[in-house]
């Protein structure tokens, strides 16, 4: 196929030559010329145009920074729903709570309180308390009086009132756990019995 040789008309010498189409030049060309400044234009072009892709496309760049803009883009909302709201707190009697002025929150899962058994009420000094928080004071106990066996830590050494609530000389860790469940009531269970 011949080449077609351009024709240099009146209209193409009106446009001011920054507005005209530059040749694309190879970078082998010129740094074998020396003249390092045009291939530093194209590499800070190339880089420009990056960053203008990348922000209107949303996605960041390879090594992880973010675009020039600083935002990442909203996450859209998996088919359709809506996010999560945080339980709402109830009053029990009318009544803020006298400890922090804030009413009280509704209580479920790990924060469920339970009734202690006669046993468990008089080693731990309370009364109510969640599962969590009667572990935590049998194991305050355990650990004040020093209740642990030095050979097997797992194993548990009752004193008297530990006697009272498992019925044992000696307990498995485990089995404590296990056991604590049938020291704690549901509030209802107790105001029906």
């Amino acid at each position: 196929m011949a080449k077609r040789k351009r024709s240099i008309s009146p209209a193409n010498d009106a446009v001011p030559p920054s507005s005209q189409p530059q040749p694309l030049v190879h970078k082998k060309s010129k740094q074998l010329n020396g003249s390092s400044a045009p291939t530093k234009q194209l590499s800070a072009d190339a880089e420009l145009a990056r960053q203008l892709s990348l922000e209107l496309n949303g996605r960041s760049t390879r090594a992880g920074a973010s675009s020039s803009s600083g935002s990442k883009p909203k996450a859209s909302k998996a088919n359709g729903k809506k996010a999560k709201r945080s339980k709402p707190t109830i009053d029990s009697d009318g009544e803020d709570d006298p400890d922090n002025g804030k009413p009280k929150k509704a209580r479920g899962g790990l924060g469920k309180e339970y009734i202690l058994s006669e046993p468990l009420a008089t080693l731990t000094g309370h009364t109510l308390l969640s599962r969590p928080q009667a572990v935590k004071k049998l194991w305050e106990h355990i650990k004040g009086h020093d209740l642990q066996n030095p050979d097997d830590k797992r194993e548990i050494i009752c004193d008297p009132p530990m006697k009272a609530v498992f019925h044992a000389d000696k307990i498995n860790m485990f089995k404590m756990n296990k056991l604590l469940g049938q020291h704690l009531f549901e509030p209802n269970e107790v105001g029906g019995q």
